[in-house]
């Protein structure tokens, strides 16, 4: 990814021989050892860990009218297009694209997150 030695040095030091141990509703002991591709939510490091991830989405080509943005550990894709049709085709495209780049950094897309809000700029003819 092009990430800094330094960076990576400090990243990996944070995980070495480290076990976070939590309970959940689920799972009442579920552990997260060191060295795992999960992010640890509200750790020191997980703005960081999470702008760097971003950073490769964010500047990855998606088609014409289509864009993604970022805010804390959301992603959005938005789309810009005439027709409904055509904005959904460009989503289902740009949601293909990040899923390729996801799956190739050892990342899943959690298909029952995903949300979809459209809004149209477009005014209706309410004449008589």
């Amino acid at each position: 990814m092009g990430v800094p030695l330094g960076i990576r040095k400090i990243v990996s030091d944070y995980f070495k021989d480290r076990t976070l141990i939590y309970g959940t509703e689920d799972d009442p002991r579920f552990q997260v050892t060191g060295g795992g591709r999960r992010i640890p939510q509200c750790s020191v490091l997980e703005l960081l860990l999470w702008n760097i991830m971003y950073g490769g989405v964010l500047r990855h080509s998606l088609p014409d009218g289509s864009r993604t943005v970022g805010f804390a550990d959301d992603l959005a894709v938005v789309v810009e297009a005439k027709c409904k049709e055509e904005v959904m085709q460009k989503a289902n495209q740009s949601i293909k694209v990040i899923c390729n780049w996801l799956a190739t950094m050892g990342l899943q897309y959690i298909d029952h997150k995903k949300e979809a809000l459209l809004n149209s700029s477009r005014k209706r003819d309410r004449s008589p």
